[in-house]
Protein backbone atom coordinates (compact mmCIF):
# COMPACT_ATOMS: atom_id res chain seq x y z
CA UNK A 1 0.00 0.00 0.00
CA UNK A 2 1.25 3.52 -0.83
CA UNK A 3 1.35 5.67 2.33
CA UNK A 4 2.41 9.33 2.52
CA UNK A 5 3.55 10.48 5.96
CA UNK A 6 3.80 14.23 6.56
CA UNK A 7 6.16 15.83 9.08
CA UNK A 8 7.76 19.19 9.72
CA UNK A 9 11.23 17.69 9.24
CA UNK A 10 13.17 14.44 9.25
CA UNK A 11 16.57 13.20 10.47
CA UNK A 12 19.35 14.19 10.28
CA UNK A 13 18.02 17.76 10.18
CA UNK A 14 15.47 17.41 12.96
CA UNK A 15 15.42 16.67 16.65
CA UNK A 16 11.80 17.47 17.52
CA UNK A 17 9.31 14.94 18.83
CA UNK A 18 6.84 15.21 15.93
CA UNK A 19 9.44 14.66 13.23
CA UNK A 20 11.00 11.83 15.23
CA UNK A 21 7.64 10.10 15.76
CA UNK A 22 6.68 10.30 12.08
CA UNK A 23 10.11 9.16 10.93
CA UNK A 24 9.86 6.11 13.20
CA UNK A 25 6.34 5.42 11.93
CA UNK A 26 7.63 5.54 8.35
CA UNK A 27 10.36 2.99 9.13
CA UNK A 28 7.80 0.74 10.87
CA UNK A 29 5.38 0.77 7.93
CA UNK A 30 8.22 0.12 5.49
CA UNK A 31 9.23 -2.90 7.55
CA UNK A 32 5.67 -4.22 7.14
CA UNK A 33 6.14 -4.09 3.37
CA UNK A 34 4.26 -0.87 2.58
CA UNK A 35 5.53 1.80 0.19
CA UNK A 36 5.71 4.41 2.98
CA UNK A 37 7.34 7.73 2.10
CA UNK A 38 8.01 10.80 4.23
CA UNK A 39 7.16 14.33 3.03
CA UNK A 40 8.51 17.26 5.06
CA UNK A 41 7.19 20.83 4.94
CA UNK A 42 9.63 22.75 7.14
CA UNK A 43 13.13 21.38 6.89
CA UNK A 44 15.73 23.62 8.45
CA UNK A 45 17.86 23.46 5.32
CA UNK A 46 16.65 23.41 1.75
CA UNK A 47 19.96 22.17 0.37
CA UNK A 48 19.88 18.62 1.79
CA UNK A 49 19.01 16.26 -1.02
CA UNK A 50 15.95 14.04 -0.92
CA UNK A 51 16.47 10.41 -0.05
CA UNK A 52 15.57 8.73 -3.34
CA UNK A 53 13.87 5.89 -1.48
CA UNK A 54 11.52 7.59 0.91
CA UNK A 55 12.23 11.19 2.09
CA UNK A 56 10.97 14.17 0.09
CA UNK A 57 12.05 17.44 1.68
CA UNK A 58 10.39 20.83 1.35
CA UNK A 59 11.20 24.09 3.10
CA UNK A 60 9.78 27.59 3.23
CA UNK A 61 11.34 30.62 1.61
CA UNK A 62 12.79 32.38 4.68
CA UNK A 63 11.70 35.83 3.46
CA UNK A 64 8.12 34.70 2.78
CA UNK A 65 7.94 32.97 6.14
CA UNK A 66 9.21 36.09 7.94
CA UNK A 67 6.68 38.31 6.16
CA UNK A 68 3.76 36.00 7.02
CA UNK A 69 4.82 35.71 10.66
CA UNK A 70 5.35 39.47 10.90
CA UNK A 71 1.84 40.04 9.55
CA UNK A 72 0.37 37.59 12.08
CA UNK A 73 2.30 39.24 14.89
CA UNK A 74 1.14 42.72 13.86
CA UNK A 75 -2.48 41.61 13.52
CA UNK A 76 -2.67 40.06 16.98
CA UNK A 77 -0.64 42.89 18.50
CA UNK A 78 -3.42 45.26 17.41
CA UNK A 79 -6.20 42.89 18.54
CA UNK A 80 -4.55 41.58 21.73
CA UNK A 81 -1.89 44.02 22.85
CA UNK A 82 0.87 42.67 25.10
CA UNK A 83 -0.25 39.06 24.69
CA UNK A 84 1.77 36.30 23.07
CA UNK A 85 0.41 35.12 19.71
CA UNK A 86 2.36 32.28 18.11
CA UNK A 87 -0.02 29.43 17.27
CA UNK A 88 -1.47 30.94 14.08
CA UNK A 89 1.97 32.00 12.85
CA UNK A 90 3.26 28.43 13.37
CA UNK A 91 0.60 27.33 10.88
CA UNK A 92 0.61 30.21 8.39
CA UNK A 93 4.42 30.40 8.34
CA UNK A 94 4.51 26.95 6.75
CA UNK A 95 2.13 27.84 3.92
CA UNK A 96 4.75 27.61 1.17
CA UNK A 97 6.22 24.34 2.43
CA UNK A 98 2.76 22.76 2.69
CA UNK A 99 1.85 23.83 -0.86
CA UNK A 100 5.01 22.08 -2.09
CA UNK A 101 4.08 18.95 -0.15
CA UNK A 102 0.57 19.05 -1.60
CA UNK A 103 2.03 18.92 -5.11
CA UNK A 104 4.46 16.11 -4.26
CA UNK A 105 1.85 14.00 -2.46
CA UNK A 106 -0.62 14.30 -5.34
CA UNK A 107 2.11 13.11 -7.70
CA UNK A 108 2.87 10.15 -5.39
CA UNK A 109 -0.88 9.32 -5.35
CA UNK A 110 -1.04 7.45 -2.00
CA UNK A 111 -3.98 5.44 -0.74
CA UNK A 112 -3.30 6.69 2.81
CA UNK A 113 -2.03 10.04 4.09
CA UNK A 114 -0.85 10.38 7.71
CA UNK A 115 -0.41 13.98 8.86
CA UNK A 116 0.36 15.69 12.18
CA UNK A 117 -1.95 18.28 13.67
CA UNK A 118 1.20 20.31 14.42
CA UNK A 119 1.30 23.27 11.99
CA UNK A 120 -1.98 21.98 10.43
CA UNK A 121 -0.55 21.02 7.00
CA UNK A 122 -3.92 19.53 5.97
CA UNK A 123 -5.43 23.03 6.07
CA UNK A 124 -3.47 23.84 2.90
CA UNK A 125 -3.87 20.52 1.10
CA UNK A 126 -6.59 18.96 -0.99
CA UNK A 127 -6.81 15.18 -0.88
CA UNK A 128 -8.29 12.95 -3.54
CA UNK A 129 -11.73 11.74 -2.47
CA UNK A 130 -10.52 8.11 -2.35
CA UNK A 131 -7.55 8.88 -0.08
CA UNK A 132 -7.87 7.72 3.53
CA UNK A 133 -6.57 10.51 5.78
CA UNK A 134 -5.27 9.98 9.32
CA UNK A 135 -4.28 12.85 11.60
CA UNK A 136 -2.04 12.32 14.64
CA UNK A 137 -2.72 14.67 17.55
CA UNK A 138 0.62 15.89 18.89
CA UNK A 139 -0.07 19.54 19.55
CA UNK A 140 -3.63 20.95 19.92
CA UNK A 141 -3.23 24.75 20.28
CA UNK A 142 -5.96 24.91 22.93
CA UNK A 143 -3.58 23.26 25.41
CA UNK A 144 -1.30 26.31 25.47
CA UNK A 145 -3.31 29.02 27.19
CA UNK A 146 -1.53 28.96 30.55
CA UNK A 147 0.84 31.95 31.00
CA UNK A 148 3.20 29.54 32.76
CA UNK A 149 4.01 27.85 29.43
CA UNK A 150 5.62 30.91 27.84
CA UNK A 151 6.05 33.27 30.78
CA UNK A 152 3.54 35.79 29.35
CA UNK A 153 -0.21 36.09 28.83
CA UNK A 154 -1.49 34.27 25.75
CA UNK A 155 -3.81 35.69 23.08
CA UNK A 156 -7.11 33.82 23.04
CA UNK A 157 -7.83 35.26 19.58
CA UNK A 158 -4.66 33.60 18.32
CA UNK A 159 -5.75 30.24 19.77
CA UNK A 160 -9.21 30.61 18.17
CA UNK A 161 -7.73 31.42 14.75
CA UNK A 162 -5.33 28.46 14.96
CA UNK A 163 -8.18 26.12 15.91
CA UNK A 164 -10.20 27.34 12.91
CA UNK A 165 -7.34 26.32 10.61
CA UNK A 166 -7.08 22.97 12.40
CA UNK A 167 -10.80 22.36 11.86
CA UNK A 168 -10.41 23.14 8.17
CA UNK A 169 -7.87 20.33 7.86
CA UNK A 170 -9.96 17.96 9.99
CA UNK A 171 -12.75 18.02 7.39
CA UNK A 172 -10.65 15.67 5.27
CA UNK A 173 -9.79 13.27 8.13
CA UNK A 174 -11.42 9.87 8.62
CA UNK A 175 -9.43 8.73 11.68
CA UNK A 176 -7.68 10.69 14.41
CA UNK A 177 -4.88 8.93 16.29
CA UNK A 178 -3.88 10.23 19.71
CA UNK A 179 -0.54 9.11 21.19
CA UNK A 180 -1.96 9.12 24.73
CA UNK A 181 -5.27 8.97 26.54
CA UNK A 182 -4.51 12.48 27.76
CA UNK A 183 -4.39 13.75 24.16
CA UNK A 184 -7.58 11.83 23.35
CA UNK A 185 -9.36 13.67 26.16
CA UNK A 186 -7.98 17.00 24.94
CA UNK A 187 -9.04 16.28 21.35
CA UNK A 188 -12.61 15.26 22.16
CA UNK A 189 -13.03 18.32 24.38
CA UNK A 190 -11.63 20.64 21.70
CA UNK A 191 -13.41 19.18 18.65
CA UNK A 192 -16.73 17.74 19.92
CA UNK A 193 -18.18 17.82 16.40
CA UNK A 194 -15.65 15.44 14.86
CA UNK A 195 -17.57 12.46 13.49
CA UNK A 196 -14.70 10.14 12.55
CA UNK A 197 -12.95 7.48 14.57
CA UNK A 198 -10.63 8.46 17.43
CA UNK A 199 -8.02 5.91 18.52
CA UNK A 200 -5.10 5.85 20.98
CA UNK A 201 -1.77 4.47 19.68
CA UNK A 202 1.45 5.44 21.49
CA UNK A 203 4.17 7.03 19.35
CA UNK A 204 6.46 4.39 17.91
CA UNK A 205 10.13 4.17 18.72
CA UNK A 206 12.35 1.99 16.56
CA UNK A 207 14.36 0.29 19.30
CA UNK A 208 16.44 -1.69 16.81
CA UNK A 209 17.56 1.53 15.12
CA UNK A 210 18.34 3.14 18.47
CA UNK A 211 20.34 0.09 19.60
CA UNK A 212 22.40 0.31 16.40
CA UNK A 213 23.68 3.82 17.25
CA UNK A 214 27.14 3.69 18.90
CA UNK A 215 27.41 5.40 22.28
CA UNK A 216 29.36 8.66 22.66
CA UNK A 217 30.58 9.56 26.14
CA UNK A 218 29.39 12.89 27.51
CA UNK A 219 31.78 12.61 30.48
CA UNK A 220 34.75 12.23 28.11
CA UNK A 221 33.67 15.37 26.23
CA UNK A 222 33.92 17.20 29.55
CA UNK A 223 37.32 15.62 30.30
CA UNK A 224 35.84 13.76 33.26
CA UNK A 225 36.22 10.07 34.19
CA UNK A 226 34.08 7.81 32.01
CA UNK A 227 32.18 6.50 35.05
CA UNK A 228 30.94 9.99 36.02
CA UNK A 229 27.11 9.95 36.26
CA UNK A 230 25.44 12.13 33.63
CA UNK A 231 21.97 13.70 33.85
CA UNK A 232 20.30 14.09 30.44
CA UNK A 233 17.98 17.12 30.10
CA UNK A 234 16.14 17.09 26.73
CA UNK A 235 15.48 20.33 24.81
CA UNK A 236 16.68 22.42 27.74
CA UNK A 237 16.57 25.76 25.95
CA UNK A 238 12.81 25.68 25.36
CA UNK A 239 10.45 27.59 27.66
CA UNK A 240 7.83 24.84 27.39
CA UNK A 241 10.46 22.28 28.46
CA UNK A 242 11.16 24.16 31.68
CA UNK A 243 14.12 26.30 30.62
CA UNK A 244 13.52 28.75 33.48
CA UNK A 245 14.18 26.02 36.08
CA UNK A 246 17.07 24.11 34.54
CA UNK A 247 20.01 26.05 35.96
CA UNK A 248 18.52 25.95 39.48
CA UNK A 249 17.88 22.21 39.19
CA UNK A 250 21.44 21.57 37.98
CA UNK A 251 22.82 23.53 40.93
CA UNK A 252 20.64 21.69 43.43
CA UNK A 253 21.55 18.27 42.06
CA UNK A 254 25.26 19.11 41.79
CA UNK A 255 25.30 20.31 45.44
CA UNK A 256 23.80 17.00 46.59
CA UNK A 257 25.69 14.70 44.16
CA UNK A 258 29.03 16.40 43.68
CA UNK A 259 30.45 14.06 41.04
CA UNK A 260 27.54 14.47 38.61
CA UNK A 261 27.63 16.20 35.23
CA UNK A 262 24.89 17.22 32.76
CA UNK A 263 23.98 16.87 29.08
CA UNK A 264 21.49 19.52 27.92
CA UNK A 265 20.29 18.88 24.38
CA UNK A 266 19.05 21.40 21.83
CA UNK A 267 19.77 25.11 21.35
CA UNK A 268 19.94 27.13 24.58
CA UNK A 269 18.61 30.62 25.23
CA UNK A 270 21.19 33.38 25.62
CA UNK A 271 20.22 33.74 29.31
CA UNK A 272 20.77 30.04 30.06
CA UNK A 273 24.08 30.07 28.19
CA UNK A 274 25.24 33.00 30.32
CA UNK A 275 24.13 31.34 33.56
CA UNK A 276 26.15 28.25 32.68
CA UNK A 277 29.17 30.23 31.47
CA UNK A 278 29.38 32.48 34.55
CA UNK A 279 29.15 29.69 37.15
CA UNK A 280 31.74 27.04 38.08
CA UNK A 281 29.06 24.45 37.30
CA UNK A 282 29.55 25.27 33.62
CA UNK A 283 32.61 23.02 33.52
CA UNK A 284 30.31 20.06 34.15
CA UNK A 285 27.66 20.93 31.57
CA UNK A 286 27.80 19.62 28.00
CA UNK A 287 25.47 21.66 25.79
CA UNK A 288 26.44 21.26 22.10
CA UNK A 289 23.29 22.94 20.74
CA UNK A 290 21.36 21.36 17.91
CA UNK A 291 22.69 17.92 17.02
CA UNK A 292 21.41 15.36 14.49
CA UNK A 293 19.01 12.75 15.85
CA UNK A 294 21.50 9.87 15.90
CA UNK A 295 24.16 11.96 17.62
CA UNK A 296 21.71 13.04 20.33
CA UNK A 297 20.81 9.39 20.98
CA UNK A 298 24.52 8.51 21.07
CA UNK A 299 25.12 11.06 23.84
CA UNK A 300 21.95 10.04 25.73
CA UNK A 301 23.19 6.43 25.77
CA UNK A 302 26.10 7.44 27.98
CA UNK A 303 23.84 9.13 30.55
CA UNK A 304 22.54 7.76 33.84
CA UNK A 305 19.23 9.58 34.23
CA UNK A 306 16.74 11.65 32.21
CA UNK A 307 15.46 14.79 33.94
CA UNK A 308 12.54 16.60 32.27
CA UNK A 309 11.04 19.71 33.90
CA UNK A 310 8.70 20.20 30.90
CA UNK A 311 5.58 22.21 31.71
CA UNK A 312 3.32 20.57 29.11
CA UNK A 313 3.63 17.18 27.43
CA UNK A 314 1.51 15.14 25.05
CA UNK A 315 3.41 11.85 24.78
CA UNK A 316 7.08 12.77 24.82
CA UNK A 317 9.29 11.02 22.28
CA UNK A 318 12.34 12.16 24.27
CA UNK A 319 11.11 10.29 27.34
CA UNK A 320 10.28 7.11 25.42
CA UNK A 321 13.71 7.24 23.74
CA UNK A 322 15.30 7.72 27.17
CA UNK A 323 13.56 4.58 28.44
CA UNK A 324 14.68 2.71 25.32
CA UNK A 325 18.34 3.39 26.11
CA UNK A 326 17.78 2.41 29.76
CA UNK A 327 17.48 5.77 31.48
CA UNK A 328 15.22 6.13 34.52
CA UNK A 329 13.13 9.32 34.28
CA UNK A 330 12.24 12.13 36.65
CA UNK A 331 9.51 14.45 35.34
CA UNK A 332 6.51 16.49 36.39
CA UNK A 333 3.21 14.62 36.70
CA UNK A 334 1.54 16.38 33.77
CA UNK A 335 -0.05 15.43 30.44
CA UNK A 336 0.97 12.13 28.92
CA UNK A 337 3.91 11.66 31.30
CA UNK A 338 1.66 9.55 33.53
CA UNK A 339 1.33 7.05 30.65
CA UNK A 340 5.09 6.78 30.12
CA UNK A 341 6.73 6.90 33.53
CA UNK A 342 5.83 4.18 36.03
CA UNK A 343 7.27 3.64 39.55
CA UNK A 344 9.40 0.82 38.14
CA UNK A 345 11.29 3.12 35.78
CA UNK A 346 11.21 6.60 37.29
CA UNK A 347 9.47 9.18 39.43
CA UNK A 348 6.79 11.77 38.71
CA UNK A 349 6.67 14.79 41.01
CA UNK A 350 4.08 17.56 41.40
CA UNK A 351 4.28 20.37 38.85
CA UNK A 352 6.90 23.01 39.81
CA UNK A 353 8.09 21.09 42.89
CA UNK A 354 11.81 21.52 42.19
CA UNK A 355 12.81 20.28 45.62
CA UNK A 356 11.06 16.96 45.08
CA UNK A 357 12.49 16.75 41.58
CA UNK A 358 16.00 17.17 42.98
CA UNK A 359 15.39 14.55 45.67
CA UNK A 360 14.03 12.07 43.13
CA UNK A 361 16.96 12.63 40.78
CA UNK A 362 19.53 12.10 43.52
CA UNK A 363 17.73 8.97 44.73
CA UNK A 364 17.75 7.46 41.23
CA UNK A 365 21.43 8.27 40.75
CA UNK A 366 22.21 5.85 43.58
CA UNK A 367 24.20 3.07 41.91
CA UNK A 368 22.24 0.06 43.21
CA UNK A 369 18.80 1.49 42.58
CA UNK A 370 19.88 2.88 39.22
CA UNK A 371 20.91 -0.50 37.78
CA UNK A 372 17.59 -2.08 38.77
CA UNK A 373 15.63 0.75 37.21
CA UNK A 374 17.75 0.70 34.08
CA UNK A 375 16.58 -2.84 33.30
CA UNK A 376 12.98 -1.88 34.13
CA UNK A 377 13.18 1.15 31.83
CA UNK A 378 14.23 -0.99 28.85
CA UNK A 379 11.50 -3.53 29.57
CA UNK A 380 8.84 -0.82 29.89
CA UNK A 381 10.01 0.76 26.62
CA UNK A 382 9.49 -2.60 24.90
CA UNK A 383 5.90 -2.75 26.16
CA UNK A 384 5.22 0.80 24.90
CA UNK A 385 6.70 -0.11 21.52
CA UNK A 386 4.39 -3.12 21.28
CA UNK A 387 1.36 -0.94 22.07
CA UNK A 388 2.36 1.53 19.37
CA UNK A 389 2.31 -1.21 16.77
CA UNK A 390 -1.49 -1.02 16.79
CA UNK A 391 -0.98 1.13 13.71
CA UNK A 392 -0.50 -2.16 11.89
CA UNK A 393 -4.14 -3.15 12.50
CA UNK A 394 -5.43 0.24 11.35
CA UNK A 395 -3.51 0.07 8.07
CA UNK A 396 -4.63 -3.54 7.56
CA UNK A 397 -8.26 -2.44 8.07
CA UNK A 398 -7.89 0.35 5.48
CA UNK A 399 -6.22 -2.06 3.05
CA UNK A 400 -9.03 -4.59 3.47
CA UNK A 401 -11.59 -1.89 2.66
CA UNK A 402 -9.83 -1.35 -0.67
Amino acid sequence: MKIAILADSAPPLSMGGVSSAHYMLCLFLQKLGHDAQLFTFHDASGNLADDPDYIHRSSNYPFVEKVIKAFCKAYFLVRDSRKLACQTSYIMGNLWGCLQVNRKVRKFAPQVVIAPDYCAPLAFMHMHKNTYVIEIEHHNPKRFTNPLHYGVSVSQRDITAALALQRKGLRQVQTVVCPSRYMQEEFTATYPGFSGEVAVFPNLVNSAYIRSIPQQSVASRLNLPAETPVVYIPSGGTAMKGERYIFSLMQMIADACRDVCFYVSGPLSVALQEEIAQHPLGKRVFAPGHTPYAENIAFAKSCSLCLSPALAENYSMALVEALTVGLPIVAFAIGGNKEIVTPSCGRLVPLLDLVEMKKAACALLDAGRHETMRASAIEHARSLEQAGQSFKELIAFIEARG
